[in-house]
């Protein structure tokens, strides 16, 4: 099956739902499916899911008790210099209206983990903020309580990155906490936007227009693909049953 809805079903060979438990506190958004989960149909499964897998178990986050998606669902393909091709931002409204936040509202997590600045522009698609700076920090949304962190991949380049990857590792403990712990305490940090400096409340305000629920209406036939297709809902890609809407095709 593949999805016609934007241009990236041209490099992709399958739609890649997100994997994980329906009921799951803690769900965590990445970029988009390379070539291995393109392949095989499942999120995170490539050199960056090794790192995922490891990032999550050094926690004590157990993969299979949160759910893992991401925010485009089909391969964006490769760069002419043979580097991973980013998804646009077409891409990620498309995206996003049609499946990502449809996930969301059906699984009603406590923690939303987006990791890096893709996944982060899906939810603050104005904000001139680069991952670095929102690490870790944690954002009110409708959906849930967004915390940005790098994106695995990274730790996959050479340098020494240690600094960062403790900065992730305590930003998943607290992560854990929230969702499991349900201690959420004070936790208000400064980010800098255009030259003003916002609490995260503020910067959610100023963000929230592009947020709101009702800017994305649920459409009836993304929820029977979604029923077919997605963990949330039923059957994983793979199984026998199977239900197409308009942006579909065989």
């Amino acid at each position: 099956m593949s999805c016609t809805a934007c241009d990236l079903h041209r490099t992709a060979t399958q739609v890649v739902f997100g994997d994980g438990n329906p009921q799951a506190k803690i769900v965590s958004v990445a970029e988009a499916p390379g070539p291995e989960e393109d392949k095989r149909g499942f999120p995170l499964i490539g050199p960056s899911g090794k790192v995922y897998d490891k990032l999550l178990q050094e926690v004590g986050i157990e993969r299979t008790q949160i759910y893992t998606t991401n925010t485009t669902k089909c391969y964006p393909g490769k760069t002419s210099e043979g580097k991973f091709h980013h998804p646009e931002r077409t891409h990620i409204q498309t995206c996003t209206e049609k499946f990502l936040f449809q996930e969301l509202r059906a699984i009603k997590p406590k923690v939303i983990l987006v990791w890096g600045q893709v996944a982060f522009q899906a939810f603050f698609p104005d904000s001139s903020l680069r991952i670095g700076e929102v690490l870790g920090k944690e954002f009110e949304t409708p959906y849930g309580l967004v915390i940005p962190l790098f994106h695995p991949a990274y730790f996959l380049y050479g340098g020494n990155r240690e600094n960062d990857r403790r900065r992730v590792l305590d930003a998943l403990v607290r992560a854990k906490g929230i969702a499991y712990e349900e201690s959420l305490g004070k936790h208000v940090e400064q980010v800098r936007i255009e030259g003003q400096v916002l609490s995260d409340k503020q910067f959610v305000a100023q963000m929230e227009t592009n947020l709101a629920p009702q800017a994305h209406q649920e459409s009836q036939e993304v929820r029977e693909a979604l029923t077919s297709r997605s963990s949330v809902f039923g059957p994983h890609p793979g199984d026998e049953a199977r239900t197409y809407f308009n942006c579909f095709s065989e």
